[in-house]
């Protein structure tokens, strides 16, 4: 299996700069942006599975038939999914 068949057409965030790049959504939510960022964004907040510290993500979905999917773009690599995985209990939040 090729490596982008795993991450879609676009590399993983490596760089710093990429990665505060990737993270700025959560900073917009935490200004009071989260009815605009929230009818397409969700706001995940997981367990750390070394740390067992609070992390959060915020990540596109889609709702269907009542209930939130979340694509998890870079499933593999993305630290939100391996903390998840590890540990399923998580808070979604959304504009609603």
């Amino acid at each position: 299996m090729a490596s982008h068949e795993l991450t879609g057409p676009f590399p993983y965030p490596s760089h710093p700069l990429w990665k505060a790049l990737a993270r700025s959504p959560i900073l917009l939510w935490r200004m009071g942006l989260e009815k605009v960022l929230g009818q397409v964004f969700a706001l995940i907040t997981v367990t750390g599975r070394k740390s067992g510290l609070s992390r959060r993500v915020v990540t596109e979905y889609c709702p269907y038939r009542g209930k939130l999917y979340i694509p998890a773009a870079y499933a593999p690599r993305a630290q939100w999914y391996r903390n998840l995985m590890a540990d399923p209990r998580a808070t979604v939040q959304t504009w609603q």
